[in-house]
């Protein structure tokens, strides 16, 4: 037994001898440097590509069997004829690993990983050939496997068998992993764009199978070329991770991504995101906690949970807190308008959550808020390939003109502006009809040639299936107050309707139906509303600054058009107006004195000055007509006031932006006499008036022609039988006094007729 014993140590002392011998002599007798060559070789036969190793191979085996292969400088050169830069090279490469647990345990021990100095060269040539393509005729063809190994992969694999084989799958512990100085080129001749990801870095901490890991990474991302967007992007990345294999899961603790772009008109704006995440490869699961997407005072939230990413579902929150938008912009150096209002988005907030799955998106609960405007809603996206959008929102106050733009013209483009004005002919020379059969000249601005561009985006509008639903308590635009504001919408098929459409303003109410057609050649336009018993005074006041016209005001209107264009939507508008203007005044409107002017027109006096500016003011104002191609025709303008009585007719043409009325007055009353603003009696005369011109250039004109042709030579004759007859009752009625007295009576008879 002695004996025997002796003999086993004696052959195990031998064995451990013979293999550190092995381990020993090994690496002195084998040298992996030669084999260089047949290495290079058999690269070329498996896939054509030529392989350079100027640097040394290292292999070196230990008495643990810790095993250490780290290689030089290599060089994998590009197809030819396309480059002269190898397609990938490397400065060192060193990997250092275990045998030993993998022959225990069945567990692959990697001590460390490092490579350095990579790069990587891709182009294409103008032709759309890339250097990484080898042609067919220089490179061997892969041998294809055998039938007989495609025979042996078919065979299936008893289930017992695949479970043992399962979990006898070794696992992997892998220590530091440094990857340094890689640079990663592809350059698009074709297409003139280049792409190059520069410095990446990459360092681990152990990997060990469900075990935390520190990572930390950085790259620069750039792209440039003629037909591509300029992009400069430096990125780095921190987190703690924990892989775990048997599992299939990957969570990352702390990440944190910090990022310096210029892109996009975005000069080194910093960005950052902050989170924790965990990914569930086997369930297809990810889940997103306390994610915080930073820059500057921006700020995005989200806490997120997706289910079976592959179909997903997913639910979850969104914040970003207040902020100032306009600051954002400017800090960032991005393009902003230039904003009428200095409040214009100085305050921004929003929150809401969400809930879907790619066929239908739930956006619950939003909370806006808008320079001082607060406002909740929800939002409902159905059908991602043929999308339909439902959306509410209740708002308690909007200023609409708070984001108004003012247009900066700078000094070249106005000078040219101007001088082209210059050029054109400024005006065109028309007449009108004065008194006394006079005619004066008048200049008519020359109109614009109209505008082409389509005022509705038809293919989009077709696309559109919509639901609308706006509420705003307090609404200002275009300078009026609205309150109680209510608008509904809605579009299908390329029918769009907005109905209704309510507001309270100035003492009164609007209520208004939209309806658009688009499915046709041409869209058609269909617009129904009534306005109540709104004060157009204080209306046009904050409008346009001016309170040209005041009173209550009432208005039906019923027109349909159809076109594409401004200009043809006028022209093509067809239908029905009713307007009532009660105690109002119209202060462009000067009847009383233009009357007196044209007197002293007729009579080739001194235009006389009125005391005082003085519009002319009715009780009400009636006019009821159609709209026929763009011109509103109106035959029963009716209008009152204590000092006369008007009737009239006439056309407004929408499309030449032209107004032509005739007007006939008739005073109520005799007015008192006054020297220097020579009013006296009309009572006895039906004023012919006419207001027509171009809506810049409107002219009042009292047909003093025939005024005192057609009713003053009535009164003329009257007060001539006067004079007869005070001459008869005097007895002086002599044949060689008849001319002068003929005389005396027509200027006596003038001037009982205008009071002088």
């Amino acid at each position: 037994m002695k004996r025997v014993m002796k003999w086993a140590g004696g052959l195990l002392v031998i064995c451990i001898l013979l293999f550190l011998g092995i381990i020993v002599v090994l690496p002195m007798v084998l040298d992996p440097n030669d084999y260089k060559d047949k290495i290079s070789d058999l690269l070329y036969e498996q896939s054509g590509f030529r392989l350079e190793i100027p640097g040394d191979i290292t292999l070196h085996i230990s008495p643990r069997l810790d095993v250490l292969f780290s290689l030089g400088q290599v060089r994998v050169l590009a197809a030819p004829g396309l480059s002269e830069t190898p397609l990938l090279s490397s400065e060192e490469a060193r990997v250092e690993l275990s045998l030993f647990p993998l022959l225990k345990e069945k567990r692959l021990v990697v001590q460390g990983v490092q490579l350095h100095g990579v790069y990587c060269y891709l182009i294409r040539d103008k032709s759309g050939r890339g250097n990484w393509e080898i042609v067919q005729s220089s490179a061997p063809a892969a041998s294809s496997p055998s039938p007989k190994k495609k025979k042996e992969a078919s065979v299936p694999v008893p289930q017992g068998q695949a479970g043992e084989k399962a979990k006898k799958v070794p696992t992997l512990e892998l220590g530091t992993f440094d990857l340094s100085r890689v640079t990663v080129r592809y350059e698009d001749q074709q297409a003139a764009k280049i792409f190059e990801l520069k410095d990446f870095s990459v360092q681990t901490g152990h990997v060990l199978d469900g075990q935390s890991f520190h990572l930390q990474s950085a790259f620069t991302l750039i792209s440039s070329g003629k037909n591509n967007t300029t992009l400069f992007v430096e990125s780095s990345i921190d987190s703690d991770i924990t892989v775990k294999f048997s599992e299939q899961t990957v969570q990352l603790d702390n990440l944190s991504l910090e990022n310096s772009i210029k892109a996009f008109g975005v000069q080194g704006a910093k960005i950052s995101l902050e989170g924790n995440s965990f990914l569930d490869l086997a369930k297809k699961n990810i889940s997103l906690k306390g994610v915080r997407l930073n820059s500057g005072d921006f700020s995005i939230q989200l806490n997120a949970e997706v289910t079976n990413y592959q179909e997903p579902h997913f639910k979850g929150t969104l914040l970003i807190p207040e902020f100032s938008l306009r600051e954002f912009l400017r800090t960032n150096k991005l393009s902003q308008p230039n904003w009428k209002n200095d409040s214009a988005l100085q305050q921004l907030g929003f929150s809401c959550a969400f809930a879907g799955n790619m066929k239908k998106i739930d956006v619950s609960a939003i909370d806006l808020l808008l320079d001082g405007a607060h406002g909740t809603g929800s939002f409902v996206l159905t059908d991602l390939q043929h999308p339909s959008y439902d959306f509410k929102m209740h708002l308690d106050k909007l200023d609409v003109d708070s984001y108004g733009t003012v247009v900066q013209q700078s000094s070249v483009v106005a000078g040219a502006v101007k001088k082209e004005k210059e050029q054109k002919p400024a005006m065109a020379q028309g007449k009108v009809s004065g008194g006394g059969g006079k005619k004066v000249s008048v200049n008519v601005p020359i109109k614009e040639t109209p505008s082409l561009q389509p005022v509705f985006p038809v293919k989009s509008l077709r696309k559109l299936q919509f639901n609308l639903d706006l509420g705003v308590d307090s609404l200002k635009i275009k300078g009026a107050a609205l309150t109680h504001v209510e608008l509904q919408a809605s579009g299908r098929e390329g029918q769009l309707e907005l109905n209704p459409l309510r507001a309270q303003l100035y003492s009164g109410n609007v209520a208004a139906q939209v309806k658009l057609d688009v499915t046709g050649e041409l869209p058609k336009l269909t617009v129904t509303g009534d306005v109540a018993q709104v004060q157009v005074g204080p209306l046009l006041m904050d409008m346009t600054g001016k309170e040209e016209v005041t009173g209550t005001a009432v208005l039906a209107l019923q027109v349909g058009t159809n076109g594409n264009v401004k200009e043809q939507l006028i022209r093509n508008s067809n239908g029905t107006v009713k307007l009532a203007l009660e105690n109002g005044v119209v202060k462009k409107l000067h009847i009383l004195d233009v009357v007196r002017q044209a007197k002293a027109l007729y009579e080739q006096k001194p235009m006389v000055q009125a005391a005082k500016d003085e519009p002319t003011g009715f009780a009400r104002i009636n006019a009821n007509g159609v709209v026929s191609n763009g011109v509103f025709h109106n035959k029963d303008l009716k209008a009152e006031s204590d000092l006369m009585k008007v009737t009239g007719s006439g056309s407004v043409d929408f499309v030449n932006e032209y107004v032509d009325y005739v007007l006939k007055i008739s005073i109520l009353r005799s007015l008192d006499r006054d020297d220097k603003s020579g009013k006296t009696d009309y009572s006895k005369f039906i004023v012919p008036y006419r207001i027509q011109g171009e809506f810049s250039n409107i002219k009042e004109e009292a047909d003093v022609v025939g005024l005192f042709k057609a009713g003053a030579t009535t009164l003329l004759m009257g007060e001539l039988q006067k004079q007869l007859d005070k001459k008869n009752k005097s007895g002086d009625s002599k044949q060689d006094g008849k001319k002068s007295s003929t005389q005396d009576l027509l200027q006596q008879g003038l001037k009982g007729l205008f009071g002088n």
